[in-house]
Protein backbone atom coordinates (compact mmCIF):
# COMPACT_ATOMS: atom_id res chain seq x y z
CA UNK A 1 0.00 0.00 0.00
CA UNK A 2 1.65 3.43 -1.30
CA UNK A 3 1.47 6.89 1.24
CA UNK A 4 -1.28 8.08 -1.15
CA UNK A 5 -3.53 4.93 -0.71
CA UNK A 6 -2.92 5.22 3.39
CA UNK A 7 -3.31 8.69 3.30
CA UNK A 8 -7.19 8.30 1.62
CA UNK A 9 -7.86 5.94 4.24
CA UNK A 10 -7.16 7.71 7.03
CA UNK A 11 -9.75 10.28 5.78
CA UNK A 12 -12.43 8.05 5.18
CA UNK A 13 -11.31 6.63 8.65
CA UNK A 14 -11.57 10.13 10.03
CA UNK A 15 -14.99 10.92 8.63
CA UNK A 16 -16.83 7.47 8.90
CA UNK A 17 -15.32 8.49 12.86
CA UNK A 18 -16.91 12.04 12.60
CA UNK A 19 -20.45 10.49 11.37
CA UNK A 20 -20.14 7.80 13.96
CA UNK A 21 -19.83 10.69 16.50
CA UNK A 22 -22.82 12.78 14.51
CA UNK A 23 -25.18 9.64 14.45
CA UNK A 24 -24.36 9.06 18.11
CA UNK A 25 -25.70 12.56 18.63
CA UNK A 26 -28.89 11.99 16.48
CA UNK A 27 -30.14 9.20 18.70
CA UNK A 28 -29.62 10.38 21.75
CA UNK A 29 -31.33 13.64 20.81
CA UNK A 30 -33.98 11.36 19.76
CA UNK A 31 -33.99 9.46 22.98
CA UNK A 32 -34.09 12.68 24.92
CA UNK A 33 -37.06 14.05 22.95
CA UNK A 34 -39.05 10.27 24.04
CA UNK A 35 -38.34 9.56 27.00
CA UNK A 36 -38.27 13.08 29.09
CA UNK A 37 -41.53 14.21 27.97
CA UNK A 38 -42.30 16.01 30.95
CA UNK A 39 -45.83 15.97 30.17
CA UNK A 40 -45.74 17.18 26.65
CA UNK A 41 -47.58 14.43 25.15
CA UNK A 42 -50.72 15.47 26.32
CA UNK A 43 -50.30 18.74 24.04
CA UNK A 44 -48.31 17.73 21.28
CA UNK A 45 -49.67 15.18 18.17
CA UNK A 46 -48.25 11.85 16.77
CA UNK A 47 -45.76 13.90 14.93
CA UNK A 48 -43.30 15.11 17.83
CA UNK A 49 -43.36 11.14 18.52
CA UNK A 50 -42.52 10.63 14.95
CA UNK A 51 -39.99 13.16 14.72
CA UNK A 52 -38.41 11.12 17.77
CA UNK A 53 -38.34 7.90 15.98
CA UNK A 54 -36.84 9.25 12.59
CA UNK A 55 -34.31 10.54 14.97
CA UNK A 56 -33.31 7.36 16.76
CA UNK A 57 -33.81 5.26 13.47
CA UNK A 58 -31.32 7.17 11.46
CA UNK A 59 -29.24 7.36 14.11
CA UNK A 60 -28.84 3.93 15.22
CA UNK A 61 -28.11 2.99 11.15
CA UNK A 62 -25.78 5.72 10.70
CA UNK A 63 -23.92 5.05 13.82
CA UNK A 64 -23.64 1.21 12.44
CA UNK A 65 -23.13 2.30 9.08
CA UNK A 66 -20.35 4.42 9.76
CA UNK A 67 -18.65 1.58 12.07
CA UNK A 68 -18.44 -0.09 9.16
CA UNK A 69 -16.52 2.84 7.15
CA UNK A 70 -13.99 2.90 10.26
CA UNK A 71 -14.02 -0.77 10.02
CA UNK A 72 -13.43 -1.10 6.30
CA UNK A 73 -10.68 1.92 6.61
CA UNK A 74 -8.66 0.43 8.83
CA UNK A 75 -8.67 -3.12 6.85
CA UNK A 76 -8.20 -1.95 3.88
CA UNK A 77 -11.15 -3.46 2.73
CA UNK A 78 -12.41 -2.01 -0.69
CA UNK A 79 -16.06 -3.99 -0.22
CA UNK A 80 -16.38 -2.52 3.12
CA UNK A 81 -15.85 1.10 2.15
CA UNK A 82 -17.81 0.43 -1.40
CA UNK A 83 -20.67 -0.70 1.15
CA UNK A 84 -20.05 2.21 3.32
CA UNK A 85 -20.12 5.00 0.27
CA UNK A 86 -23.68 3.13 -1.12
CA UNK A 87 -25.32 3.11 2.25
CA UNK A 88 -24.01 6.69 2.75
CA UNK A 89 -25.88 7.99 -0.34
CA UNK A 90 -29.35 6.11 0.84
CA UNK A 91 -29.18 7.92 4.30
CA UNK A 92 -28.53 11.16 2.35
CA UNK A 93 -31.99 11.25 0.63
CA UNK A 94 -33.44 9.82 4.20
CA UNK A 95 -32.12 12.61 5.77
CA UNK A 96 -33.03 15.13 3.66
CA UNK A 97 -36.77 13.67 4.28
CA UNK A 98 -36.24 14.01 7.84
CA UNK A 99 -35.53 17.56 7.63
CA UNK A 100 -37.83 18.69 5.31
CA UNK A 101 -40.55 16.62 7.40
CA UNK A 102 -39.40 18.16 10.43
CA UNK A 103 -39.43 21.80 9.03
CA UNK A 104 -42.48 21.33 7.31
CA UNK A 105 -44.64 19.87 10.37
CA UNK A 106 -43.24 22.45 13.09
CA UNK A 107 -46.25 25.04 11.90
CA UNK A 108 -48.74 21.70 12.70
CA UNK A 109 -46.96 21.10 15.27
CA UNK A 110 -47.35 24.45 17.10
CA UNK A 111 -50.93 24.59 16.28
CA UNK A 112 -51.41 21.33 17.70
CA UNK A 113 -49.81 22.22 20.82
CA UNK A 114 -51.89 25.09 21.76
CA UNK A 115 -54.86 23.22 20.82
CA UNK A 116 -54.49 20.23 22.78
CA UNK A 117 -53.31 22.20 25.72
CA UNK A 118 -56.70 24.62 25.53
CA UNK A 119 -58.67 21.54 25.31
CA UNK A 120 -57.12 19.65 28.11
CA UNK A 121 -57.09 22.52 30.67
CA UNK A 122 -61.03 23.52 29.48
CA UNK A 123 -62.72 20.54 29.02
CA UNK A 124 -60.45 17.27 31.24
CA UNK A 125 -58.69 19.18 33.66
CA UNK A 126 -59.80 17.19 37.16
CA UNK A 127 -62.21 15.44 35.37
CA UNK A 128 -63.11 11.99 36.26
CA UNK A 129 -61.01 9.33 34.34
CA UNK A 130 -58.76 11.70 33.34
CA UNK A 131 -56.27 11.74 35.71
CA UNK A 132 -53.70 10.83 33.02
CA UNK A 133 -54.40 14.48 31.13
CA UNK A 134 -54.24 15.95 34.85
CA UNK A 135 -50.56 14.52 35.52
CA UNK A 136 -49.70 15.73 32.28
CA UNK A 137 -50.63 19.41 32.65
CA UNK A 138 -49.46 19.52 36.51
CA UNK A 139 -46.05 18.25 34.77
CA UNK A 140 -46.21 20.64 32.50
CA UNK A 141 -46.93 24.00 34.41
CA UNK A 142 -44.73 23.03 38.00
CA UNK A 143 -41.43 21.78 34.51
CA UNK A 144 -41.77 24.92 32.75
CA UNK A 145 -42.74 27.10 35.64
CA UNK A 146 -45.83 28.19 33.81
CA UNK A 147 -49.58 28.82 34.41
CA UNK A 148 -52.41 27.92 31.87
CA UNK A 149 -51.89 28.19 27.86
CA UNK A 150 -51.17 32.21 27.09
CA UNK A 151 -51.53 33.07 30.77
CA UNK A 152 -53.73 32.32 33.91
CA UNK A 153 -56.75 33.42 33.20
CA UNK A 154 -56.77 30.52 30.71
CA UNK A 155 -58.78 28.51 33.57
CA UNK A 156 -61.40 31.19 33.86
CA UNK A 157 -62.81 28.79 31.31
CA UNK A 158 -61.61 25.50 32.47
CA UNK A 159 -64.52 23.31 33.89
CA UNK A 160 -62.78 22.34 36.68
CA UNK A 161 -62.51 25.73 37.89
CA UNK A 162 -66.30 26.12 38.41
CA UNK A 163 -67.35 25.91 41.64
CA UNK A 164 -63.85 26.82 42.94
CA UNK A 165 -63.51 29.65 45.97
CA UNK A 166 -62.14 33.22 43.58
CA UNK A 167 -60.18 36.03 45.14
CA UNK A 168 -60.20 39.52 44.25
CA UNK A 169 -57.36 38.69 41.06
CA UNK A 170 -57.47 35.75 38.59
CA UNK A 171 -59.24 32.55 38.42
CA UNK A 172 -59.01 29.74 40.42
CA UNK A 173 -55.71 28.03 39.69
CA UNK A 174 -54.19 24.48 40.13
CA UNK A 175 -51.67 24.18 42.96
CA UNK A 176 -49.01 23.37 39.94
CA UNK A 177 -49.39 27.31 39.23
CA UNK A 178 -47.87 28.27 42.48
CA UNK A 179 -44.78 29.35 42.74
CA UNK A 180 -44.24 28.09 46.25
CA UNK A 181 -46.04 24.63 46.82
CA UNK A 182 -48.76 24.45 48.85
CA UNK A 183 -51.89 22.58 49.83
CA UNK A 184 -54.66 24.19 47.68
CA UNK A 185 -52.14 27.44 47.11
CA UNK A 186 -53.73 28.00 44.03
CA UNK A 187 -57.47 28.60 45.34
CA UNK A 188 -56.54 30.29 48.47
CA UNK A 189 -58.26 33.88 48.67
CA UNK A 190 -55.61 35.28 50.14
CA UNK A 191 -53.07 34.62 47.25
CA UNK A 192 -55.45 36.28 44.91
CA UNK A 193 -56.19 39.29 47.34
CA UNK A 194 -54.42 41.95 44.95
CA UNK A 195 -52.26 42.15 41.93
CA UNK A 196 -49.06 42.29 43.81
CA UNK A 197 -49.57 39.24 45.51
CA UNK A 198 -51.13 37.65 42.56
CA UNK A 199 -48.01 37.82 40.62
CA UNK A 200 -45.66 37.11 43.24
CA UNK A 201 -47.39 33.70 44.09
CA UNK A 202 -48.71 32.48 40.86
CA UNK A 203 -46.80 31.81 37.59
CA UNK A 204 -48.01 34.35 34.98
CA UNK A 205 -46.06 33.21 32.02
CA UNK A 206 -48.31 30.73 29.80
CA UNK A 207 -47.47 27.34 29.12
CA UNK A 208 -47.92 27.46 25.23
CA UNK A 209 -44.76 29.64 24.28
CA UNK A 210 -42.49 27.93 26.93
CA UNK A 211 -43.45 24.62 25.50
CA UNK A 212 -43.30 26.00 21.67
CA UNK A 213 -39.86 27.23 22.65
CA UNK A 214 -38.77 23.56 23.77
CA UNK A 215 -39.94 22.05 20.72
CA UNK A 216 -38.84 24.34 18.47
CA UNK A 217 -35.15 23.75 20.26
CA UNK A 218 -35.17 20.34 19.71
CA UNK A 219 -36.34 20.75 15.71
CA UNK A 220 -33.70 22.87 15.04
CA UNK A 221 -30.95 21.23 16.69
CA UNK A 222 -32.15 17.82 14.87
CA UNK A 223 -32.31 19.81 11.46
CA UNK A 224 -28.71 21.09 12.13
CA UNK A 225 -27.57 17.46 12.59
CA UNK A 226 -29.14 16.74 9.68
CA UNK A 227 -27.71 19.41 7.58
CA UNK A 228 -24.11 18.26 8.51
CA UNK A 229 -24.87 15.17 7.71
CA UNK A 230 -25.93 16.74 4.34
CA UNK A 231 -23.18 19.08 4.12
CA UNK A 232 -20.05 16.66 4.81
CA UNK A 233 -21.72 14.12 2.37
Amino acid sequence: MNCGERCTLIIFYVIAFGFMVLGGALLGLGIYIRTNANGLDIVVDTSWHTAAYIMIAVGVVVFLISFLGCLGAVRGSKCLLGTYLGCMIAIFIVELAGAIYAGVNSSRIDASMKNSLSDAIRDFYGQQGKNVITDGVNKVQQTFKCCGVSSPNTWNDSKWAVGKPRGNVGPPVPDSCCMEFSMNCGINPVNHYNESIYNETIYQQGCYPVVKGVVNSNLAIAIAILATFGSLQ
